[in-house]
């Protein structure tokens, strides 16, 4: 991706990247890790942004100061205590899907491409059940244990029973009850064919 010429990307720690803003407005210093704002002055004024001088630049550790993005809770988890402090996107890296800028200041838009919640979601309550995988040469297999995603899934269940959704990582699990249909579908297009679906965002 091309940068704009007031935006440079810089490494205070190796494989650390901060992105540093030099325009006629402000400067100012974002990171990857928890797309977190660390440092905002507009032109010919002081800086407006505390940051901890001793903050540690380090996947998994939450900057200290600055506007960090707490999602999908705030403070602690609202049901289990194990979970981090301030949601799940702040200690991570994100990615950079675009930068623009033009008279009134630079804009950065960063999101997350692989889904965190997915790497923790598994289907409860199929387990022995036989199913059809649509994926390549249509073949009837037996599940085996709760069916969980690291690839892309189209499956058809001979299930007439309710189904659990289980979130380990917020906690949530979401029981799925039905009358009347002799199959249970489970479908997760993965990486690959999520991003050719022009409806679907990454």
């Amino acid at each position: 991706m091309n940068l704009p010429d007031t935006v440079r990307l810089t490494e205070p720690v190796p494989v650390y990247p901060v992105f540093e803003i030099d325009h006629p407005t402000c400067t100012a210093r974002v990171a990857l890790h928890g797309a977190h704002v660390m440092s905002w002055k507009p032109v010919d004024d002081e800086e407006v942004l505390y940051l901890n001088p001793d903050a540690v630049f380090k996947e998994g550790k939450a900057i200290r100061g600055g506007i960090p993005v707490c999602w999908p809770w705030f403070n602690a988890h609202p049901a289990d205590p194990q979970q981090p402090s301030h949601g799940l996107v702040r200690r991570r890296f994100w990615e950079l899907l675009d930068a623009t800028e033009d008279a009134s200041g630079v804009t950065l838009r960063f999101g997350m491409r692989v889904g965190i919640w997915n790497a923790e979601v598994r289907v409860a309550n199929l387990d022995g059940c036989g199913y059809l995988d649509t994926v390549g040469e249509p073949e009837m297999r037996k599940q085996k244990g709760d069916v969980t995603f690291d690839r892309k899934v189209e499956r058809i269940y001979e299930s007439s029973s309710r189904t659990l959704l289980v979130d380990d990582l917020s906690g949530r699990t979401i029981l799925i009850e039905k009358s009347g249909s002799p199959s249970t579908v489970v479908w997760n297009p993965w990486v690959e064919k999520a991003s050719a679906l022009g409806d679907m965002p990454d």
